[in-house]
């Protein structure tokens, strides 16, 4: 009896994966997920900005996600461009989620990570459009004005938002690419 529930347990199990391999093969989460990673790369490359605004004294908008989408909020079609940003995220999260069904262990675990990260990129998106507020922590503030202090700060600040850049460029390169596809697949 152990057996036929285990085989029970086993099929259940391919079912799930193979639902889960035809979602994220689905045309919308694809063009979704694609998506997902571009915006992701463009939040960064605003954070950048963001970042080496402070780092030359100009009172700008915190350097993180939620300043960056504040900013976005600001422009005249940035409530747009947020539903816009909400969606991508929303699909590159689910994508991400069902790619947790495959491949080994390490690669489900990152998947799911990378699935909850977007669910709260999405979460402040959807905070910023219901009108909570448009900064995000003080963290990033007093990281930035912890490093200004430092000698040389204005240097670290910089670099910090040139490797802020160059994840930004990483993300849009793999979104235009679909060179995501790649995180997750497994050989059999």
């Amino acid at each position: 009896m152990g057996g036929s529930e285990n085989l029970g347990a086993t099929g259940a199990g391919k079912g799930l994966t193979r639902a889960a391999g035809e979602l994220s093969d689905h045309p919308l989460v694809e063009a979704g997920a694609r998506a997902g990673y571009a915006v992701n790369g463009l939040l960064h490359l605003l954070i950048a900005w963001l970042a080496l605004q402070v780092a030359f004294g100009a009172n700008a908008a915190e350097a993180d996600p939620s300043g960056a989408m504040g900013v976005v909020a600001g422009t005249p079609v940035g409530r747009v461009i947020l539903v816009a940003v909400l969606a991508s995220f929303i699909l590159l999260a689910v994508w991400q989620a069902a790619e947790s069904f495959r491949g080994r262990t390490s690669e489900r675990v990152k998947a799911v990570a990378k699935a909850l990260t977007y669910l709260a990129l999405a979460g402040a998106a959807v905070s910023i459009l219901m009108g909570s507020g448009s900064s995000g922590t003080d963290q990033a503030k007093d990281l930035t004005s912890t490093l200004m202090d430092l000698p040389m700060g204005v240097l670290l600040v910089g670099a910090v938002g040139a490797l802020v850049v160059g994840v930004a460029g990483y993300h849009i390169h793999k979104g235009w690419t679909e060179k995501f596809r790649n995180d997750l697949e497994s050989t059999p």
